[in-house]
């Protein structure tokens, strides 16, 4: 097997049929909001327009959130399967079942895209399946999800995308870990394989997105460490790793630095603390 195909197989084999057959069916493309426009056909360029995602995932500011849905990108489609000439086709899926498109998004019963759709389009796929698996997880974790900080919901919803509502019977203790804000216990857990081999590169992104930092904060308990008043911005800040770090609600920061954009952090700006 080469690097390329390698890659493909590690982004695919860990996506088990929870979410996706959820996704699959009429009814949860009707309540995603794309089973009763795209018809047999395509995803048109209306019809992206008219369901935009304005909802952020896991509450994330600006910069978080396409971090987090690059991440989920590359895990999902690393070698960009099914895409041709700038747009995604269909093709067969490597956990089996249904033909999947772009990032890991099982097609509907009414979805064909015999035409391809857009880097947009598939982005927007992407967002509403991301939606889905939020809400799964709100499901499952019930009040204790609003508690979680942004990095622990993002952890979840990467679960969840991949392993629908089961992600809490198959990975019960790394679900008990993140809930207790044990971050021995979520290096000990968060692993994941499949048929028998360790997805070493998925396991290795989500270390380094969610784990590497080591810092994590509950947004009902935290308190800053130091009676600081300011934080200068490092290469590589933001908003939300600064708020980890000083042991800070999030949006407390943002509202303590008024009139500053999160997507334009500059090296050696002064934040505020609250």
């Amino acid at each position: 097997m080469n690097k390329d195909n390698h890659l493909i197989y590690e982004a695919y084999t860990v996506q088990e049929e929870g979410l996706k057959d959820i996704i699959k069916g009429a009814g949860a493309a009707a309540a995603i909001g794309l089973g009763s426009m795209v018809g047999a056909n395509n995803l048109t360029a209306s019809d992206v327009a008219n369901t935009a995602i304005e909802k952020p995932i896991g509450e994330m500011d600006p910069k978080m959130d396409r971090e987090f849905v690059e991440y989920i990108k590359s895990a999902e489609n690393a070698g960009k399967t099914g895409f041709k000439n700038g747009r995604w086709y269909p093709h067969a899926s490597y956990e089996g079942g249904t033909d999947t498109i772009a990032y890991g998004h099982k097609l509907g019963r009414t979805e064909r895209y015999s035409q391809g759709i857009s880097n947009s389009d598939a982005e927007n796929l992407l967002k509403r399946d991301l939606m889905n698996a939020e809400n799964i997880v709100k499901q499952k974790l019930g009040k204790e999800y609003e508690n979680l900080d942004m990095k622990r919901k993002q952890m979840f919803i990467d679960f969840a995308y991949n392993l629908g509502p089961k992600f809490t019977t198959e990975f019960p203790k790394f679900t008990r870990a993140a809930l207790a804000n044990d971050i021995d216990g979520m290096i000990k857990e968060y692993e994941r394989s499949a048929q028998g081999k360790k997805l070493t590169r998925r396991n290795e992104m989500f270390f380094d997105l969610f784990l590497k930092d080591r810092q994590f904060v509950d947004p009902s308990k935290g308190k800053k460490d130091s009676e600081e008043t300011s934080v200068i911005v490092k290469q590589g800040d933001t908003f939300t790793k600064i708020a980890n770090i000083q042991r800070v609600n999030v949006n407390d920061l943002m509202k303590a630095n008024p009139g500053v954009d999160p997507k334009k952090l500059q090296i050696g700006q002064e934040l505020n603390l609250p």
